[in-house]
């Protein structure tokens, strides 16, 4: 199993973009970007376009490569811009370097194969220090063996594949408060946590050893991502695994209350028989109005159709629309329209409170309003007037503002008693089939940053996909600023490692360089590499 040895530095932040793979052997190699990580997208978002940083992939000798950025032979220096949602080239001339927008220049080969390096990094100014306060590098050697703590019953197939990895697992049924988290992450190298388990920068200025933080759910609000990429650790989520059960219950609960199955029930339990068709109705051609079209929103909008609904959506960034479904420019447009009204918006902090009094009274009477996204974003005070005023007909709850931590543990709301209104305790996620697929995704990212240094997907790294044919393979994180690579590559050539496959990709003021050489590096290189100004991580993986 490979020996992991990692190394602190500066920190960084970033926007996400898409993955290169590795290249090995055979001369230089130019890969482009791909689209960026998909997350779900909801109101609040602004949808950010513009060109992006693309990703420059170069392999062969040191000295061919010339570090120094020396009389390398090149023909044809082009300037590529890769767009952030199309992922599409943007071939332009821009002169100017004061603009703010980062630059590739990407040289095509010369008669040798021969590219030189050094310039693939350009951005409109130095990116400045975000290092935190107190925080300084320092050398982590560890051993062959990793430790991994998971936390909130995540499903065993996660322990399956890290145990089959050679990685040593620890198990918590519940989530942990952030003390509880500092006293446990010390020789912890992978975090598994779902969505109460909250990893604040404390937390992570507690836990020197880890390298990566593995959300087995969609949402990563509740982990500081810039945090976390200041210090080198990767983190990853499921953005895919649980969307189908989460369509799934979501239309089950807009079924329920449109036939006021909750009255019903609630009715009968009471020793009460009540038949009566008065306000029950079929979903078929009814509006279903989604707030936030992303992988959920999206996949609900197909299926709500195939049962005969009328589908309308908003989202503050461009989205596709699925089948017959209509977008709509406003959200007051979709809450005048909607017979149901549906959020699936995600966890950033412009969300909060997008649902209070004034949306509520600008839908429909009648309507039935449901979320099964983040508790932040709806006043349940306001929830409970309308629907106990009668303005609302009914309501479905999966996520609270404040969610106990343990089963077991005591809970309130102010939407409790209430007979049309359907609570549970965020299981939206929470089927056997969604759980044993995000357990065996996360856990396999988690691996394979571990064990390989591919971040693919990781929701605040550069993403570089790479594969386990390596001797020994360095990861240096590092800010991203004119010359890194050069320097690498000098480093390297000075201590007389011969490069044989390297990977670049960078993300917003954050780089990440994956190098394969073919035997050992000594460790007058490593600490040559960690002691580089711009570095925040250096990995050795063997």
């Amino acid at each position: 199993m490979p020996e992991d040895e990692d190394v602190g530095g500066l920190p960084t932040a970033a926007e996400p973009l898409g993955a290169a793979p590795l290249a090995t052997g055979g001369g230089p190699r130019l890969v482009d970007h791909g689209e960026p990580h998909p997350l779900d997208v909801g109101a609040g978002d602004l949808g950010q376009a513009g060109p992006q940083l693309g990703a420059v992939v170069v392999a062969g000798d040191p000295e061919q490569l010339r570090p120094g950025g020396g009389a390398a032979r090149e023909e044809v220096v082009e300037e590529v811009l890769v767009h952030p949602v199309t992922g599409v080239d943007e071939d332009v001339a821009r002169p100017e370097r004061g603009d703010g927008v980062q630059h590739l220049r990407r040289q095509r080969p010369g008669p040798h194969g021969h590219v030189r390096v050094g310039q693939e990094q350009q951005t409109g100014g130095h990116a400045p220090s975000l290092r935190p306060a107190g925080w300084s590098p320092v050398t982590d050697r560890q051993g062959p063996a990793r430790t991994a703590l998971l936390l909130e019953n995540i499903h065993p197939l996660a322990v399956e594949v890290l145990e089959a990895s050679g990685t040593s697992v620890q198990r918590r049924a519940g989530a942990l408060t952030e003390s509880e988290l500092v006293e446990a992450l010390p020789g912890v190298q992978l975090l598994g946590i779902r969505s109460t388990t909250h990893v604040t920068e404390a937390v992570l200025d507690a836990a020197p050893d880890l390298v990566a933080i593995g959300a087995f759910c969609i949402g990563t609000n509740q982990v500081d991502l810039e945090a976390a990429a200041a210090r080198g650790i990767a983190v990853f989520n499921a953005p895919f695994s649980n969307t189908r059960s989460v369509v799934e219950l979501v239309l089950a609960e807009v079924i329920a209350l449109t036939r006021q199955l909750t009255v019903f029930d609630d009715a009968l339990h009471a020793g009460v028989w009540q038949k009566s068709a008065a306000g029950s109705h079929e979903v078929r051609g009814r509006t279903l109005g989604i707030v936030g079209y992303g992988n959920i929103g999206s996949q609900l909008s197909v299926v709500a159709e195939a049962l005969g609904m009328r589908v309308v959506f908003y989202d503050t960034a461009e989205k596709l629309a699925m089948g017959n479904a209509v977008r709509l420019s406003s959200l007051e447009e979709v809450l005048a329209l909607a017979d149901v009204v549906t959020l699936h918006v995600d966890g950033r902090a412009g969300n909060g409170g997008l649902f209070g009094a004034p949306q509520f009274a600008a839908m429909k009477p009648g309507a039935i309003f449901l979320n099964l996204s983040r508790g932040f974003v709806v006043d349940h005070g306001a929830l409970r007037d309308h629907l106990v005023s009668g303005h609302l007909s009914g309501a479905a709850v999966d996520v609270f503002l404040d969610e106990p931590r343990r089963n077991g543990d005591p809970f309130d709301s102010r939407l409790r008693g209430l007979p049309n209104v359907i609570l549970t305790p965020h299981v939206g996620g929470s089927t056997e089939e969604a759980q044993e697929d995000i357990g065996r995704f996360v856990a396999g990212k988690l691996r394979d940053f571990a064990a390989h240094g591919s971040t693919s997907l990781s929701v605040n790294m550069p993403q570089v996909v790479t594969d386990g044919g390596h001797a020994t393979r360095l990861g240096h994180l590092h800010q991203n600023v004119p010359g890194v690579l050069a320097s690498v590559n000098s480093i390297l050539a000075r201590h007389g490692v011969n490069v044989v496959g390297q990977s670049l990709t960078t993300r917003g003021q954050l780089g990440y360089v994956v190098t394969d050489v073919p035997g050992p590096v000594d460790d007058a290189a490593v600490e040559e590499l960690r002691a580089m100004p711009e570095t925040v991580r250096v990995r050795v993986l063997r």
